[in-house]
């Protein structure tokens, strides 16, 4: 067996790559005309920059990267509203806060009344919207700075509900033990954080868990909610039982689903918030604003690490990416079905 020179061996050693050019062409060009028109329309270029939001946007189809460390939550972005849900309609009435609330169809929250929802397969992430979106990333928020965006009036038809809750010790100066409620408008690609509880128990509580279990099985019944999602990622491991036993006694219905993350909580936030909030298609009830969220929005940094004071938006992290219990309009009633039984010879 011979071993013959390679056919490349006689070439000029150089450099990989020496003398080459780049060649961008971003998907819009200085002057906002399309590269592709025929495959990237104008209005196709905005849905996919509702889609991925504006970081996204620009790192993937403008050719311009912008690193995660200098991501922020805009908590200037929200958009608040004063509006409840109306079961028989499956419609939530966003009105803003200088107006009369009294024209809501249903009473506050869902009135205790369960709604009837299943589970069902597959998940889109993806909540589009198609409000107007900064041409690039925002500026971190000043702290105590809160600007609202709130429709004088705006309906919009509620798809599904999702409920999450990250669980803690819930003692003084342990991490907070949240429960989020989001509510879903995929038809018009909304998102509505509607409630957030931040729970906290004495810390001469000697049964804090079941504590903390009557709590959420509180919040759940004040929502008319039956299922609802734990991270069992370490403490939360024996909540889903424990909650189940809790609802036993009280006589309540109950689904509970157990989720594991495995992804950094850095990443879970940034990827659920800041599309949402980047091309505003994130609302808040106002009584989200009594809550520590928006502080943790304001003080929140990808690269802070475990500084972050940031169990609320982990909870609404974990509620924007779960998988949604549809909600169907109720209408305004059965009508009964009678069949003719008499017939004329």
């Amino acid at each position: 067996m011979t071993n013959e020179p390679s056919a490349f061996a006689s070439l000029p050693r150089e450099p990989f790559l020496r003398g080459y050019r780049v060649l961008r062409i971003p998907i819009v060009d200085a002057d906002g005309a399309a590269a592709w028109p025929e495959l990237f329309p104008p209005t196709k270029i905005d849905d996919l920059r509702q889609t991925v939001g504006p970081r996204h946007f620009s790192a993937q189809m403008m050719l311009e990267y912008i690193s995660d460390e200098r991501a922020r939550l805009d908590a200037n972005a929200l958009r608040f509203y004063a509006g409840e849900l109306d079961l028989r309609t499956a419609r939530l009435v966003c009105i803003n806060n200088s107006h009369d609330v009294g024209s809501v169809a249903s009473p506050p929250s869902w009135g205790g009344v369960a709604s009837e929802c299943e589970p069902r397969g597959g998940y889109d992430a993806n909540l589009n919207d198609s409000p107007p979106s900064p041409a690039s990333p925002v500026l971190p928020p000043k702290r105590g700075e809160t600007r609202t965006h709130s429709d004088d009036h705006v309906t919009s038809q509620i798809t599904g509900v999702a409920a999450y809750w990250d669980p803690s010790s819930a003692r003084a100066g342990a991490d907070s033990s949240v429960c989020a409620l989001i509510l879903r408008d995929d038809r018009a690609r909304r998102a509505f954080i509607h409630d957030i509880k931040y729970l906290r128990i004495n810390d001469a509580d000697i049964h804090p868990m079941s504590t903390q279990c009557g709590m959420v099985l509180d919040f759940m019944e004040t929502h008319g909610l039956r299922h609802i999602a734990i991270e069992v990622n370490g403490l939360g491991n024996a909540m889903p039982e424990i909650l189940r036993d809790t609802a036993i006694r009280r006589g309540q219905a109950l689904v509970v689903q157990r989720v594991i993350n495995h992804e950094k909580k850095e990443r879970r936030i940034l990827d659920a918030l800041e599309p949402l909030l980047g091309t505003g298609r994130l609302y808040a009830h106002e009584r989200v604003r009594n809550s520590p969220l928006l502080d943790e929005m304001a003080d929140w940094s990808p690269a802070a690490g475990a500084i972050n004071r940031d169990d609320g938006l982990d909870a609404v992290a974990g509620a924007l990416r779960l998988q949604p219990i549809p909600v169907r309009p109720r209408g305004s009633g059965v009508r009964p079905l009678t069949a003719k039984t008499e017939f004329g010879v």
